[in-house]
């Protein structure tokens, strides 16, 4: 969840930037109040559902294939010189591989995003055949939330754990006004696409309904979903922020990028002729059928 999205949100909260500018290691000052107005505004005007299959967005072959290429093989930014820039980059097909462990650290974990992020691992293991265990050592994917104050503990934790890039890149953030929570990823030297690491990140201001909305988008794209689409919908991938939660449009998309057809490292030259076989033979086995390019039911049942 990047700037775009909180000014889109009508969100304006005035002269943040300056002192982080200058304090260094300052945290994205934002309050707990700021955010709660933000989730407020977002509703008001009718976004953050938590519907995952909507009735007025039915999913489309056409439309699956278009986020399909937009979310798999894009990233939505990229750093430079210490900076994020909102810059769509190309990228190869990448996903990860069997079992993945996943570490909590920060001063602000709480017992539910425990739980939330259980169920959401849950239903990603059901559509990939990926594995999810919590662990307190050794792990493969690490969600930090943390105060401004144990931000500097979760800094120290990345430099300590040889891993540079990712402190770089969570001190970007923390300077970063209105960034409200984000991920990085990395992937094997010699597999290209192979994902390996990833870290997602928000902070303690972060509370409701957008904290899990955070925990969701960025775990998700974690998986190899990295980029946001104008196309998206109903899904957690487009800027608007109309759908809170991992929706069954976002479901298919993971469950194709993880279908045998495809491999890491594909171009999206490569794996777009097989993508509509793929995407075709979701549909049908979740009962969905195509009218020239409109879907029609029936879907499968919301779960929960």
């Amino acid at each position: 969840m990047t700037v775009r999205a909180l000014m889109q949100a009508g969100l304006r909260l005035l002269a943040v930037g300056v002192g982080c500018a200058v304090i260094a290691g300052c945290a994205n000052s934002y309050t707990v109040d700021d955010y709660a107005n933000l989730a407020q505004n977002l509703q008001d005007r009718g976004h953050l559902r938590t519907e995952t299959d909507p009735p007025d967005a039915p999913v489309t072959l056409r439309r699956l294939e278009r986020t399909f290429r937009d979310v798999v093989f894009h990233y939505e930014f990229h750093f430079k010189d210490g900076r994020m820039i909102n810059e769509r980059i190309d990228k190869p097909l990448k996903r990860w591989k069997g079992h993945i462990r996943y570490k909590f650290i920060g001063d602000a974990v709480a017992a539910k995003d425990r739980r939330d992020v259980a169920e959401l691992t849950a239903e990603i293991a059901r559509l990939t055949g990926l594995t999810f265990e919590e662990v307190d050592g050794r792990h493969d994917l690490l969600i930090s939330i943390a105060s401004p104050a144990g931000r500097n503990d979760v800094s120290r934790t990345l430099r300590n754990s040889n891993l540079p890039t990712y402190r770089k890149r969570y001190d970007t953030w923390r300077k970063t006004p209105n960034w409200v929570c984000g991920a990085t990823l990395s992937t094997e030297w010699d597999v290209p696409g192979r994902l390996i690491f990833a870290h997602v990140f928000m902070g303690s201001e972060v509370t409701g309904l957008l904290r899990k909305a955070c925990l969701h988008e960025e775990i998700v794209q974690a998986l190899g979903l990295t980029n946001d689409s104008e196309a998206a919908r109903p899904s957690i991938f487009n800027d608007d922020q109309e759908f809170a939660l991992m929706t069954e449009h976002d479901g298919m998309l993971l469950q194709a990028l993880y279908d045998p057809r495809l491999r890491p490292g594909m171009s999206a030259e490569e794996a777009m002729p097989a993508v509509r076989e793929v995407l075709s033979g979701v549909l049908a086995e979740r009962g969905v059928r195509q009218f020239a390019g409109v879907a029609s039911g029936p879907g499968r049942p919301n779960p929960g």
